[in-house]
């Protein structure tokens, strides 16, 4: 199951959980979190985009799903590769991207921008 974030105090609550959460378990992460986010947001209207969270009994997940422009991406942690794989569609979707505390502000911009 999923829930909508509807506005951008949902998603900064959000964005504040996962790096906590990273700090403590996805260190190769917690500092790709908030660049990430911030370009994605450049490109979200919530009035017409939208942003889905996992949840399982009733606890709020790490992955997510954002539809932008009428595309459908998901985010979610790889602990195999242990980056941030941006996928097209859903969780088994084509990758398109991953993210990590290597990749550079350039990356995060034109990745984004192919959104």
């Amino acid at each position: 199951m999923a829930i909508r974030l509807t506005t951008d105090a949902d998603i900064d609550a959000f964005i504040v959980r996962i790096i906590d959460d990273a700090n403590h378990h996805g260190r190769t992460v917690n500092m790709i979190i908030q660049p990430l986010s911030d370009e994605v947001r450049k490109y979200l209207d919530l009035r017409y985009d939208t942003v889905y969270v996992y949840t399982r009994e009733g606890n709020m997940g790490r992955a997510c799903w954002v539809t932008i422009k009428g595309k459908r991406y998901a985010f979610s942690y790889n602990h195999t590769d242990q980056n941030i794989t941006l996928r097209l569609k859903n969780m088994r979707g084509t990758v398109q991207f991953s993210f990590d505390n290597n990749s550079t502000a350039a990356d995060i911009v034109r990745e984004v921008a192919n959104l």
